[in-house]
């Protein structure tokens, strides 16, 4: 099968040779792989680093107007006989053998797209990382049941694989490009599932504030793209999907936040008139969590980061522009240097 690879750009010259390079040593038919770069108007050495590279194709962007645009553009000139399209981020790596693991799902009639499962470079590296591991570890499961279930709606742009005549590219305006392509596949009746034995790389944020950006960003386009597919919620047209996964994860996303800071504002009205024994309650509660202390916490800054993105969507409307996590681009770049 013709697989082409997509790679949206902007001021990537520290990730992107490393980037080609791992794309180009992947375990696939050479003649059966298309690896195309969109770039959207850098003003730093990406291009220049791209046409470096022989049979790499290059879209140039005269200005940068947002991940969903470069993929639609991207989208409109693939190659004619291409029958998978792939997108992946220009700071994720990708195991050699990931594509033909993927065509094994996407063999089956009833499976439209899949994603793989993120192996963090440096999951030991500080508290933030840690939790980071934490919250991947829950969420892997949740992911593997929801595709059991039925789909996994929650894909990841750092690598995920769809039929080129099924799926169709994201608005212009989205955040969560790869999520929202994933649903518009699951309306069609195809199934979007996590397949955690097709292995990429990445770092996670060493620090809260860079740990908090990114989930503030990626939060907020999961909450506007399931605000826009809130038809789906107990729907029964989407059989276990519209019943049980879309609802868990709209209200993982939207609600939770609002319920669990409004819950700590209502306890910290409690506490003024019952202080002594909340404050024992809450000492208890730290000792019984000290053995989970990194679950909590990242739980805690996740649901923060999310509650921010609600705000920023509310307030500002959706942000498009990516904005680079640069601690985690150091953690790569070590990785690539000790290989």
């Amino acid at each position: 099968m013709k697989i082409s690879i997509v790679i949206a750009t902007y001021n990537e010259e520290s990730m992107i040779e490393g980037k080609l390079r791992n794309t180009l040593e992947l375990d696939y038919p050479k003649d059966k792989l298309e690896i195309i770069v969109i770039d959207s108007g850098s003003t730093d050495k990406t291009v220049d680093i791209v046409k470096s590279f022989e049979g790499v194709k290059l879209i140039q962007e005269k200005e940068r107007k947002g991940k969903a645009q470069a993929l639609i553009n991207a989208f409109n000139q693939l190659d004619q006989d291409t029958d998978i399209v792939v997108i992946s981020d220009a700071d994720s790596r990708l195991d050699k053998a990931i594509l033909n693991k993927a065509l094994k799902y996407l063999e089956r009639e009833d499976v439209g797209a899949i994603c793989g499962r993120q192996v963090l470079l440096n999951p030991s590296a500080t508290r933030d990382a840690k939790a980071e591991k934490s919250y991947r570890g829950f969420y892997t499961k949740i992911r593997m049941l929801e595709s059991k279930i039925d789909s996994n709606p929650i894909m990841h742009g750092e690598f995920m694989a769809m039929k080129r005549d099924i799926v169709e590219p994201p608005s212009p305006d989205s955040v969560a490009d790869d999520t929202e392509m994933a649903l518009k596949i699951r309306r069609k009746g195809y199934k979007t599932l996590y397949t955690p034995d097709c292995v990429f790389y990445e770092a996670a944020p060493t620090s809260l504030k860079g740990r908090t950006e990114q989930k503030k960003r990626r939060g907020q386009g999961l909450i506007q793209v399931f605000w826009r597919n809130k038809n789906m919620f107990l729907n029964t047209r989407y059989g276990k999907f519209g019943l049980i996964v879309f609802p868990f994860e709209f209200s993982l996303y939207i609600l939770s936040p609002i319920i669990l800071f409004g819950g700590l504002i209502f306890l910290g009205a409690i506490m003024v008139i019952y202080k002594s024994m909340i404050l024992a309650l809450l000492f208890v509660a730290l000792a019984l969590s000290a053995k989970f202390s990194s679950i909590v916490y990242s739980f805690i800054t996740n649901e923060y980061a999310l509650l921010k993105g609600e705000i920023g969507l509310l307030l500002h409307g959706p942000s498009r522009s990516w904005k680079q996590i640069k601690e985690t681009r150091e953690v790569v770049k070590e990785y690539e240097k000790k290989k």
